[in-house]
């Protein structure tokens, strides 16, 4: 899906790459931590940095994906997009999603 070559191939039975996977959790959990560990005045700045991550987020998804849609399958009508189903998708699944939105 990534087109990510790595040794091995990304799967749950390569060592290589679960230990890259826990590698990298570990890294953000030391991080999570740390923050917590930071003097009071500098709660707001790390609020600040968040908003803003969060926004930039928010925009580049907004700018990109009309972009990134025009350039590759195109925009879907209507009626594909509510009542199309995948595939590779079980039917358990797409009913369960239904379900899950239908019920809100």
């Amino acid at each position: 899906m990534w087109e990510i070559d790595f040794p091995g191939g990304i799967g749950n039975d390569n060592l290589k790459w679960r230990t890259l996977i826990w590698a990298i959790s570990e890294g953000l959990l030391i991080v999570a931590v740390a923050i917590n560990y930071l003097p009071p005045r500098l709660y707001s700045l790390i609020f600040r940095l968040s908003i803003f991550l969060m926004m930039l987020d928010f925009f580049l998804c907004l700018i990109w994906l009309p972009i990134g849609v025009s350039k590759t399958y195109g925009f879907r009508s209507a009626k594909d997009v509510f009542t199309m189903t995948c595939e590779f998708v079980p039917n358990i699944t797409t009913f369960i999603l239904l379900y899950m939105f239908i019920s809100r």
